[in-house]
């Protein structure tokens, strides 16, 4: 009876042993795949604060190149060249080269970019035509696009940067460099401008 009582508990040893081991397994295995998991939330939730943080510095470039243009409208489209219609084809749009990216700069916000740094972020560009209802006024706007170095180096897509652009707002827009010809689009497809 006393060596039937010592192999049982031998036995039990080692099978508490063994169900030990088990679990260890199963909560590595439960640790490697909550770790992928929590991984890619961080990695998602840290894109996302960066595309908050992109969108409102376009949306602050932006609004400053608005504010140079209501300021300036008058002189601007005196340097433009003024668009001309046609009946059939409609009113052309004229892209305006003569603008200063320095007066442009002294309408964003102290503390942020110089000339320098605004021309090394962004590609501002100037458009004017004229407005299709018989009236002949000649309407103004401005272009914002990040330059390649402010763009992420990985990670970005034109789903991004839909994502990036519907943050922006309204005026935001995206497209697919990859595809030639292909129209901009604003934010959910709120207005299209032709490239």
């Amino acid at each position: 009876s006393l060596r039937t009582t010592s192999l049982s508990s031998r036995f039990i040893k080692a099978s508490q042993t063994g169900s030990i081991m088990l679990e260890v397994v199963a909560v590595l295995a439960l640790m490697g795949v909550m770790g992928s998991m929590l991984f890619r939330q961080i990695y998602q939730r840290n894109q996302e604060l960066h595309n908050i943080q992109m969108a409102s510095e376009i949306r602050t470039v932006k609004e400053a190149f608005s504010a140079y243009i209501q300021a300036n409208r008058a002189a601007l489209l005196s340097r433009c060249t003024t668009p001309t219609c046609d009946t059939e084809l409609g009113c052309e749009v004229q892209q305006c080269t003569n603008f200063d990216y320095a007066a442009v700069a002294d309408y964003l916000p102290d503390g942020w970019f110089s000339e320098a740094e605004l021309r090394a972020a962004y590609h501002l560009t100037l458009w004017n035509y004229l407005q299709n209802d018989g009236t002949g006024r000649r309407v103004i706007y401005g272009i914002v696009v990040p330059t390649a170095g402010t763009l992420p180096t990985t990670g970005w897509n034109f789903r991004r940067a839909a994502r990036v652009a519907l943050l922006v707002g309204a005026d935001g827009g995206a497209y697919d460099s990859t595809i030639t010809g292909l129209d901009i689009s604003g934010s959910l497809g709120s207005w299209q401008i032709a490239k």
